[in-house]
């Protein structure tokens, strides 16, 4: 398949991820961490500004920018009650810092760099959250949102720091978080 299909690819994938997640969210079977959320949507649409000023969009990161904005207004709507860890606190921070630094910069290339170092810490609290309670999380779109990245990494035409970031950087997100509700479930089972 050419890059093109790739990225289309990606983009279907990874939108279409975002139903069964929003569905188990109205039906109160998947309980998102909104610090997470609140950080993917405000970096993803910052990374996708970037790559859109360097003309280098991904089909991932748009798929994403939206899905994730659907999600966090969905989550915010029906969210059970709110807890604001020290952990969320921080990584909104680390968030918020790479977001300034890169309106102090202004450099595209930069921007990508700072915004996947962002969104990685973003995505700590859903990582340590899905350990405990990984019945919290819907485990069908994070194997959608996996396959999605990893179609976005067969998109990538230029293995340049613009092109790339954003992808790889999405890869370790999805990854990881599918990898912690792996080892949640497994560690919920050997206790039972």
């Amino acid at each position: 398949m050419s890059h093109a299909t790739w990225g289309l690819t990606a983009f279907v994938i990874g939108l279409a991820g975002y139903v069964p997640y929003n569905v188990a969210i109205l039906r109160g079977q998947t309980a998102p961490r909104i610090s997470s959320w609140l950080v993917w949507v405000i970096l993803d649409w910052t990374s996708f500004a970037g790559m859109l000023a360097k003309s280098e969009l991904n089909g991932v990161v748009l798929g994403f920018s939206v899905g994730a904005t659907i999600t966090l207004l969905n989550a915010w709507k029906h969210a059970k009650g709110w807890q604001w860890s020290t952990i969320d606190r921080w990584c909104l921070a680390t968030a918020g810092a790479s977001l300034v630094l890169w309106m102090f910069d202004g450099d595209p290339t930069r921007a990508v760099i700072i915004m996947g170092i962002g969104l990685m810490a973003g995505n700590i609290p859903t990582m340590l959250h899905v350990l405990k309670k990984p019945q919290d999380e819907n485990v069908t779109a994070w194997c959608m949102y996996v396959t999605s990245v990893m179609c976005g990494l067969l998109a990538v035409t230029e293995w340049t720091i613009v092109k790339a970031t954003t992808p790889v950087v999405f890869a370790i997100i999805d990854g990881s978080t599918l990898l912690c509700l792996c080892i949640g479930f497994i560690r919920n089972r050997d206790k039972s």
